[in-house]
């Protein structure tokens, strides 16, 4: 009997070690890539959020050259930390002037890591770059 314990106990550790390796490496399947799409998502509305947050900081009562090369070069700043990130890189388009009060800009950015079955994809967004109220 004390063999068929010995043997009982060993096999009752393996299957609990077996089950203890498989939760902690999980199995990679197209669908765990997914969970980048979220994180690629949000990584865009904050660029976007400081794009129009750095509006405000540009003084709007400069002629037209000046605002716009403030506005500009704003937006180069926020997006040259894309570079750094790992998942995603953003481009801005040229500025356009829409009114006195107001700038358009289309942000455009793309994964970086290959997604599941290699995706790639784009978001591309229109941001209204608008004059502080005063």
């Amino acid at each position: 009997m004390k063999g068929f314990g010995g043997v009982l106990a060993l096999f009752t550790i393996l299957i609990l070690s077996v089950i203890l390796l498989s939760s902690i490496y999980p199995i990679k399947t197209s669908d765990n890539t997914l969970i980048f799409i979220p994180e690629i998502k949000n990584f865009v509305s904050i660029n976007e959020l400081n794009l129009k947050n750095m509006a405000s900081d540009c003084n709007w009562q400069k002629d037209e050259p000046t605002l716009k090369n403030c506005l500009q070069n704003g937006a180069n700043l926020i997006l040259n930390s894309t570079k750094t990130d790992p998942l995603i890189s953003c481009n801005a388009t040229i500025l356009q002037k829409i009114d006195v009060n107001k700038y358009n800009m289309k942000l455009t950015c793309t994964n970086k890591i290959l997604l599941a079955k290699n995706i790639n994809f784009d978001i591309k967004k229109n941001i209204n770059l608008i004059a502080p109220k005063q």
